[in-house]
């Protein structure tokens, strides 16, 4: 009898190591294996010397070093992530869009950044439209067994099939595929996340973005579901590290959609009518009324901040900006740098004189004639495409074109007769000019598209600006604002 007891107390301990060690290996880990998916840029990628790379090992470097944990990175064949994640040989992977389908199955820390949307983007050149792949007349390249693929399935339906078949619905593996299958032609579009899309835009000019599709869904960090210690590591880092300046830091690196406290516009505080100093020394002006209507549309808050030509599209690459709303052109040149909302205004560009002033048309097509110009402006651009950019430069030389910061700067150089024209929009020079500063000697009639600037990859703001922009024309507040500031 005492044998028995003794055989049943050395199983039951048995038991209870085996037990025990089981726990130890699901609760209380201290290193851990991070899954890598190479397809996965800017999110998670191989760099040049093979090591991984990328936000998501950012954010682990971040949150290991608070909660005091290590790991090593594991990259999954064939980019399995799902199946390396089933049979433990990896204990978590981030950037994973959050499903009711996965989260039976699993359980997600979710990241700190705004849902990623479904992002359409085409050739620049194509003429495609959103509609036209709504409509399936566009093929479409999309990722292999990816959330973007049952979002096509869904809306295509029984078409779908017949789109593979036909070759307009492509399967790729990785974004670089998604983007060289557009930009060779072999897809008319391509179909991922908004920042696994973005990034390509910011790398290849040729691409364009046509706009989001289906509901946009959080990511998250996926992992199994007795992971509790991990996931609870995961939930006090992520909380911890958001109040880092190295954070803050990895935001803007990579231009991360972080919903922010307040919105910084950059403005000429001295552009009659659309952004200037009122005589209650508060900000006015076309532009000042549009976005802080369009702000209250869309649930943004927003602060202004005097910005120099000479530095606004500098300080949005930067951050210190993230938008632009003071009578910018969009160009060419300017969309290199950043992107631009939808148009919401078409400007002419004329030359102006001192009220008291004979000079003609004539008197400014000559060589002698002393003319003022914003810096690296439309109308800089409009001067040196009107005179030649031989004459344009030499001219600049010789002194007889003075390049100012603002537009404040140029009408002080006309004021004082320190030239005797200046370039400027038709709508400032119908304000100047109800007010005897200035008067028009001629107007290039619709020669550019005002837009409001912003950076490149910021997707969800640029929705936000063009859905606020739509509301704003067709809510009939534009024409309010263009018979109050006679633009």
């Amino acid at each position: 009898m005492k044998k028995k007891i003794i055989i049943g107390i050395l199983l039951l301990a048995v038991l209870m190591i085996m037990f025990t060690a089981g726990c130890v290996d699901s609760t209380s880990k201290q290193a851990y294996v991070i899954g890598v998916d190479t397809a996965m840029s800017p999110w998670e990628y191989i760099d040049k010397d093979g090591n991984p790379q990328g936000i998501n090992m950012d954010l682990i470097e971040m949150i290991a070093a608070d909660q005091g944990f290590s790991y090593t990175y594991y990259v999954p064949e064939n980019a399995g992530w799902e199946m390396a994640l089933v049979n433990g040989k990896i204990d978590t992977i981030g950037a994973v869009v959050i499903t009711p389908e996965r989260e039976d199955k699993y359980v997600f820390v979710e990241m700190p950044f705004e849902p990623t949307s479904y992002l359409v983007i085409a050739r620049a050149d194509s003429g495609l439209t959103l509609d036209d792949v709504l409509a399936g007349n566009a093929s479409i390249a999309v990722f292999d067994n990816s959330v973007y693929v049952e979002w096509l399935k869904t809306h295509f339906g029984d078409a779908y099939n017949t789109m593979v078949a036909d070759g307009k619905i492509i399967i790729k593996v990785t974004a670089d595929e998604l983007a060289f299958s557009v930009l060779s032609r072999e897809a008319d579009a391509a179909i991922a996340g908004t920042m696994t899309l973005g990034s390509q835009l910011n790398t290849y000019q040729p691409l364009k973005f046509l706009g989001f599709v289906g509901e946009p869904k959080s990511i998250g960090f996926i992992m199994r579901k007795n992971e509790t210690d991990l996931y609870q590591k995961l939930t006090a880092g992520f909380e911890n590290i958001q109040q880092t300046p190295e954070f803050a830091d990895l935001v803007k690196k990579y231009n991360l959609q972080y919903r922010k406290d307040i919105y910084t516009v950059g403005i000429d505080e001295s552009n009659e009518p659309w952004t200037y100093v009122g005589a209650d020394g508060n900000y006015t002006g076309f532009d000042i009324e549009m976005v802080t209507w369009i702000a209250e549309q869309e649930g943004l808050d927003i602060t202004f901040k005097p910005t120099s030509w000479k530095r606004n599209l500098n300080e949005i690459v930067t951050g210190n900006l993230d938008m632009w709303a003071s009578s910018m052109g969009i160009t060419d040149d300017r969309l290199r740098y950043v992107a631009f909302s939808n148009p919401y205004y078409i400007s002419g560009i004329g030359v102006a004189v001192r009220p008291d002033s004979p000079l003609t048309k004539d008197d400014f097509e000559k060589a002698d004639a002393k003319i003022s110009v914003v810096y690296e402006s439309t109308y800089s651009s409009w001067l040196e495409k009107h005179l030649g950019t031989d004459v344009y430069n030499r001219k600049i030389k010789d002194g007889s074109i003075a390049l100012v910061a603002d537009h404040s700067g140029m009408v002080a150089k006309l004021t004082s007769g320190e030239v005797d024209f200046i370039v400027v929009g038709d709508a400032q020079m119908k304000a100047a000019a109800s007010k005897a500063i200035m008067k028009p000697v001629f107007i290039d009639e619709g020669v550019e598209e005002f837009g409001i600037a912003m950076s490149n990859g910021n997707f969800v703001l640029q929705s936000l600006i063009n859905d606020g922009i739509s509301k704003f024309i067709s809510s009939g507040k534009s024409a309010e604002l263009q018979k109050k500031y006679g633009v």
